[in-house]
């Protein structure tokens, strides 16, 4: 097989997904933010929102409730800022916040999130889309997003594989092949398995992520997914425990 414990090393610091979570993360933590101000509140509590308590919503500077209509904030929800365009019937339309449940979660700048029954304990990159969902979780206190997955696992095996999300094809494959399960690269396949550790360690959050331009639609539940940017769901009855990420 045509690659070494230092090519693994090496593929292991190029991945890009865990420091592209990490670093939306760190932009939006870093951003000001504020309270919601009792005229904000009123407004918006006209406009069909509610929440569990009022102190533990905050938004970003500029923000404008124009474009949050009819939804219930439960726990700790951070709102970004909306370009409210008035749309029929005076609903403004395109960005923001409309007949949702949010619990715990945090909603990016220029997002659309739209009928969607519960959004619990995720975060939702800048420009997403998620529109007529009925639930969007996480489960348990963390989660990997599927990179923990270990397939032919068990004493019927001689082959193994710790499937994690930028884990190269070619590599899979020398994995699961007689010269692998020869143990005449043994070296080799800890260090494979090793790195495949690390990765599923650094995405493993308490929050779940959509990336910045994504779109998500009619889905029935996505729950502990991780979705990069420009990525489409669309009309999924379930997604679970996984990672998806588009070149």
């Amino acid at each position: 097989m045509s690659f070494t414990r230092s090519d693994v090393q090496s593929w292991l610091d190029r991945c890009r997904l865990p420091e592209a979570r990490r670093k939306a993360e760190r932009v939006f933590e870093n951003s000001v933010r504020r309270d919601v101000t009792p005229g904000e509140i009123d407004q918006l509590e006209r406009q069909g929102n509610s929440a569990e308590n009022w102190n533990t919503v905050q938004v970003l500077e500029g923000f404008s409730p124009g474009a949050v209509v009819g939804n219930r904030f439960e726990g700790s929800v951070v709102l970004g800022c909306f370009d409210p365009q008035e749309g029929s019937a005076g609903i403004p339309r395109e960005a923001g916040v409309f007949y949702c449940t949010l619990a715990d979660c945090w909603i990016g700048s220029g997002a659309r999130v739209a009928r969607c029954g519960h959004l619990s304990r995720y975060f939702v990159a800048a420009g997403a889309l998620i529109e007529g969902v009925g639930r969007i979780a996480m489960s348990g206190e963390s989660s990997d997003f599927g990179n923990s997955l270990e397939l032919f696992h068990g004493e019927l095996y001689s082959r193994r594989l710790r499937a994690v999300a930028e884990l190269p094809f070619p590599w899979a494959v020398w994995a699961t092949s007689p010269e692998a399960a020869s143990g005449a690269s043994g070296e080799l396949l800890e260090a494979l398995f090793a790195a495949a550790d690390a990765y599923a360690s650094s995405m493993r959050s308490a929050r779940g992520y959509i990336g910045p331009g994504a779109k998500i639609r009619a889905s029935g539940v996505i729950e502990n997914t991780w979705i990069g940017q420009g990525v489409e769901v669309d009309g999924v009855g379930s997604v679970r425990d996984c990672t998806l990420w588009a070149e």
